[in-house]
């Protein structure tokens, strides 16, 4: 049996990828772009933040450790499962995952995006073309202050009838009533 070669001669970086599965898609009458756009999540997932802090750790550790011009690179694949669509950007739907991916593409995690097909016929995956990014247009407070809120695990304050977002005192509550 032959022995594996772990010395990475001739090897110029390594490269982590995360694929993510895309399947939703929005319409273009609903979209800033005007134009129909994939979505990443279709629901909350704390796993996709974890995968992207675990892609931003090992950028982080190669720093510290590379002594070599040599450096690993980490990368998320979002693979759109649709020919419907011109561009992608997180969803929404999840705003710690929207910010999240803003920090790791600030910290180095590449970002790659290319549409994909089943060949019904053979089962074969036929790769399409590439996908462009567009950042979620909401303001990026709006993110930072939905993650800091799931981080907290709650669901957010209830606005009072002036619209602040800090409830009532109990003061005020008495003289109400």
């Amino acid at each position: 049996k032959p022995k594996r070669d772990t010395s990475n001669v001739g090897v110029t970086c390594r490269m982590l990828v995360e694929v993510k599965s895309v399947t939703l898609a929005s319409d273009s009458d609903s979209q800033p772009y005007g134009e129909r756009n994939a979505q990443f999540p279709d629901c909350v997932s704390t796993r996709a933040s974890k995968h992207l802090r675990a892609l931003m750790a090992h950028l982080e550790a190669d720093k510290k450790r590379a002594t070599s011009g040599r450096r690993d690179r980490a990368a998320v694949l979002f693979l759109v499962q649709r020919d419907d669509v011109s561009t992608f950007s997180p969803c929404h739907l999840d705003a710690a995952y929207t910010h999240q991916l803003s920090l790791a593409l600030e910290a180095g995690v590449e970002l790659l995006c290319y549409s994909v097909k089943l060949e019904a016929d053979t089962g074969e995956v036929v790769w399409g073309r590439r996908i462009e990014y567009r950042p979620n247009p909401l303001p990026a407070s709006y993110f930072e202050d939905q993650s800091k809120n799931k981080e907290r695990g709650g669901k957010g304050k209830k606005r009072n009838q002036e619209g602040s977002k800090t409830p009532p005192s109990k003061k005020t509550k008495a003289k109400e009533e």
